[in-house]
């Protein structure tokens, strides 16, 4: 009887050590799966100086379709600051209060990035078809286009680590799968556009105290004169506080966002996001205020802003 009891005991620890091993090495597993995810060794970034930024809102594609001859490459890329809180602060650095005249020079800006600037500021992903999976078309505008059936690969660009990881495959067999696919990638985009969005709204940044001196509602009234001589004009307000600056304005697209504060030289500078250049500088000049930007028509120019 005793020798059966031993017996059992000794069965039951090695049942125990057994399902402690399992359990270590499906945590090793899923540690490896994590952080060796699959990768590919073609170098999207060369590939970026051939395309023609189109976009809205913070969120950048290209604007024709890209086929080379390493396959189909569509492009999405969001700036890392968030698209919404960058959208913003671009919108703010135009003086011209046309909204489309804003965006046409917010384009016009990241189709002169270079691609170093690209790679260090925004995050980048591509949807990539190899070119296995392309018909070759000589004879059309095009010179590939698609076949059934297909791969294709959603890859993310690790700055950091200097590597694209393929973060997706998805397989398209027929038709029903294309429109399928077409409306995934839609939510997709969506869906990482929502996470930079709420990343960026979530971000801590180091608050610096704004003296009494500066602290108050500032603003500033604009005019711009159209070719038909008609007038339009637009405010910008500034609102001081002890430890941030907030930007209003009144133009037809209603902006809100907020900068740091930093005095210097008898001046407080105001820094959108982590940008070493001021968007912004306030001077104060025998009890009067003033601001000058590089957005505004007279650069160097000094402003005189209205204490509210």
């Amino acid at each position: 009887m005793k020798k059966n009891v031993l017996f059992l005991f000794l069965l039951f620890i090695f049942q125990i050590a057994g399902c402690k091993q399992n359990e270590i090495k499906k945590n090793n597993e899923i540690k490896e799966s994590i952080e060796n995810k699959p990768t590919t060794s073609i170098n999207f970034l060369s590939f970026l100086d051939e395309i023609c930024w189109e976009g809205h809102k913070g969120v950048f594609k290209n604007c024709d379709e890209l086929f080379t001859d390493k396959g189909h490459m569509f492009f999405i890329i969001i700036p890392k600051g968030g698209a919404e809180n960058s959208y913003n602060k671009q919108m703010n650095n135009f003086s011209v209060k046309d909204v489309w005249k804003k965006e046409d020079k917010i384009l016009e800006q990241i189709n002169k990035c270079l691609v170093s600037n690209l790679e260090k500021d925004f995050n980048i992903w591509v949807f990539y078809v190899d070119v296995k999976f392309l018909k070759r078309n000589p004879d059309m505008d095009s010179p590939y286009s698609p076949v059934n059936p297909r791969k294709v690969q959603v890859c993310f660009y690790k700055e950091k680590l200097k590597r694209w990881d393929v973060i997706d495959v998805i397989d398209i067999n027929n038709e029903k799968d294309e429109s399928n696919f077409n409306n995934w990638r839609e939510n997709y985009i969506n869906s990482i556009v929502k996470k930079s969005n709420e990343s960026s709204n979530n971000s801590s940044e180091d608050k610096i105290k704004i003296s009494q001196k500066w602290q108050g509602k500032f603003s500033r009234n604009f005019t711009e004169k159209f070719n038909d001589g008609s007038n339009s004009s637009w405010v910008y307000y500034f609102i001081i506080e002890s430890n941030k600056v907030v930007f209003k304005s009144d133009s037809e697209l209603p902006i809100e966002s907020e900068y740091k504060g930093l005095e210097r030289n008898n001046q407080l500078e105001l820094f959108e996001g982590d940008n070493k250049q001021p968007s912004y500088i306030i001077k104060e000049d025998g009890g009067k205020f003033y601001i000058q930007s590089d957005s505004f028509e007279n650069r160097k120019g000094w402003l005189l802003l209205d204490k509210n």
